[in-house]
Formats: structure tokens, C-alpha cells, sequence
């Protein structure tokens, strides 16, 4: 009697079974997933970490309009950036080419990165005739280049906004301290 419950639930059994790996199919094309093979490559690689950096920045700046609009700004631009096939190209083919590498020469690296530090310190390329006429009108530029910024409709717009919200807060506050908000009840302070 034990076989006739155990058969019934057997082809459900079965069935769910199904219906889990289709779904499982689905939400993998679906989400373009990488495969068993590629997650460990996927997970350890350097546009993996600039995203999980990336959202960390977002959490941590949420509070903020100025910089949750600049944040925006930042990642539309990069969205429609003519060089970011290529970028995310080159970082996928270094991931896989030049990283192995790296991993099985640590040490080679960190010796090849104190070289180049090195070099660099004893060139000292700041202090390059050429190098330091291209430099040095280069505050006034940017300064110019700011303020002509100024004249165009959507930086108007922008700042107009980011004044509006901070007027916005700044209306908000006096009426959160003439009604403070009441204190919770009384509560123990022991585990």
C-alpha cells in the first residue's frame, strides 16, 4: 500500500521537477546569465567589482540630490559613451588573457608595479618644460570653460533645481524643530 501513495507523487514530483529547470532556462536568458563556467571569470572580474563599487556609491550618496544627480549624469553619459563596447571589450579580453597571469605572478607583479612607480619618480615628468606650458593655463581654462557652461539652458535648469530642493530642505527644517517628533516609549536596555 506504501507503492500506491509513493506512485502518485512520484510524476508530480517529476513534473515540478520540470517545470523548476524550465523556469531556471528562462530566468537564465532571460537575465543573460553567465553559464557554469563563466561565473567564477564573470564574478572575479574588474567590471564585476566597478559595478559592485559602483552600487556601493549609489547606496551610500542616496540621501544627497546633488550627488544623486550627478550620479546620473555620470552613468547616462557612460551609457551613451561611443567608447564603452570597446572599454568593456578590452576588459573582458584582459580578464581572461592577462589576469591568469597575474594570479601566478604576484610577486613579479608587485615588483614590476614598484619599478614603474620608481621610474616614474626619478623622470619626474611634472617638472617637463613641455609638459608644465600645457599645464599651467590649464586652471584658467577650465574656469573659462565652467563659466561658459553657465550659459547653456540645461545647466540653468539644473541649478534651479538643485535651489529649489535645498530651499525645499532648508523650509522643512524649522517646521521639523518647532514640532519635534515624540520620543519613543520607554524601553529596557538589557538583552
Amino acid at each position: 500500500m506504501a507503492d500506491d501513495k509513493t506512485q502518485p507523487e512520484d510524476p508530480r514530483r517529476q513534473a515540478l521537477l520540470r517545470l523548476e529547470g524550465s523556469r531556471a532556462r528562462l530566468r537564465a536568458q532571460l537575465l543573460d546569465l553567465p553559464g557554469p563556467g563563466e561565473a567564477a571569470s564573470a564574478r572575479d572580474g574588474l567590471s564585476h567589482r566597478l559595478q559592485v563599487l559602483w552600487r556601493a556609491l549609489r547606496r551610500r550618496l542616496q540621501g544627497s540630490p546633488m550627488a544623486s544627480l550627478a550620479m546620473n549624469s555620470v552613468q547616462g553619459w557612460w551609457q551613451r559613451h561611443p567608447l564603452r563596447a570597446g572599454s568593456e571589450l578590452l576588459v573582458h579580453e584582459l580578464n581572461i588573457g592577462v589576469a591568469p597571469a597575474l594570479r601566478r605572478h604576484p610577486v613579479r607583479v608587485l615588483a614590476l608595479a614598484a619599478a614603474a612607480g620608481a621610474l616614474v619618480i626619478w623622470l619626474r615628468p611634472w617638472r617637463w618644460p613641455l609638459l608644465r606650458s600645457q599645464l599651467r593655463p590649464l586652471p584658467r581654462r577650465l574656469g573659462h570653460w565652467l563659466f561658459a557652461q553657465l550659459s547653456h539652458a540645461p545647466l540653468q535648469t539644473l541649478l534651479t533645481a538643485l535651489l529649489a530642493s535645498l530651499a525645499g530642505r532648508a523650509a522643512q527644517e524649522p517646521e521639523e524643530q518647532a514640532h519635534p517628533a515624540q520620543a519613543p516609549a520607554d524601553r529596557s536596555t538589557g538583552p
